[in-house]
């Protein structure tokens, strides 16, 4: 009986060593967003001058002359900022 009763302590000991070393924390708690310093108005500035205005648009032509319409449209887009990304023939 002495026995059982010495298993029985070493047991339920190493059971609250176990318990009471896996709910121990460590991390801390999270902060709130937006807490991080800076300067707000250098961002925004600096985002509204890379803005861009974005538009699409399809057109179907029918020419003669493949290539040299091709070319026009490209130097009308260059002539307005713009870009022509593809094009079809």
């Amino acid at each position: 009986m002495n026995e059982l009763l010495k298993v029985t302590i070493l047991v339920l000991l190493i059971l609250g060593l176990m318990l009471s070393g896996s709910c121990a924390r460590t991390s801390e708690a999270p902060g709130i967003p937006g807490e991080g310093g800076g300067d707000e108005s250098s961002v925004s500035d600096e985002v509204a001058r890379d803005r861009k205005i974005v538009k699409t648009g399809s057109m179907t032509l029918e020419v003669e002359d493949i290539a040299e319409t091709m070319d026009e449209v490209a130097e009308m887009a260059d002539e307005l900022n713009g870009y022509v990304v593809s094009s079809y023939k």
